[in-house]
């Protein structure tokens, strides 16, 4: 067996579409809908449920995610229904910290959670209200570290786009 490290995913796929690699573990999306056009009968897909981590993980240690209006107000810009629509094609549905099963948070409590639930626009007002509340009534700038492997950098720019929709102009 062969293992490759191979950090951009285009070249990943154009590697397994000639045959230079006979599995992919993280095909996904668009690409899984590709490989079983193309190789309807060569290319096995298996899905089914599983955990992406997508999080973001603020410093509260430093100003301004010390205050948890400010942490609770970019929960609520994040649109969690474009995210799937966006970085996942449409695959995928949205949860807690465990996917969909016994163990996974009930709906209804995971609803309770800032952003995980409520129409857009109402969160990005409330959002906003927050924001006024702690102080930043035009926002600030802050910094996103992510990787550059895998989809973490596609994340990050999504996160950036939600972000501004707040005022929150992330370097």
């Amino acid at each position: 067996i062969t293992l490759y490290v191979i950090p951009e995913r285009s070249t990943v796929f154009a590697n397994f579409r000639t045959g230079n690699i006979d599995y992919y573990d993280g095909m996904e999306g668009e690409e899984a809908r590709m490989a079983q056009q193309e190789f309807p009968d060569k290319a096995v897909i298996q899905s089914g449920p599983g955990y992406t981590f997508g999080s973001v993980t603020f410093n509260t240690t430093q100003g301004p995610w010390t205050d948890i209006r400010l942490r609770k107000a970019a929960s609520l810009a994040i649109d969690r229904n474009a995210a799937l629509q966006v970085l996942l094609q449409g695959h995928g549905v949205i949860g807690g910290s465990m996917p969909p099963g016994p163990w996974a948070l009930p709906q209804a409590d995971l609803a309770a959670i800032a952003g995980y639930a409520g129409e857009r626009e109402a969160n990005l007002a409330e959002a906003k209200q927050l924001m006024t509340e702690a102080g930043f009534p035009d926002g600030f700038k802050t910094q996103l570290l992510t990787k550059k492997t895998g989809t973490h950098e596609a994340r990050a720019v999504f996160v950036k786009d939600q972000l501004l929709g707040i005022g929150v102009d992330a370097q």
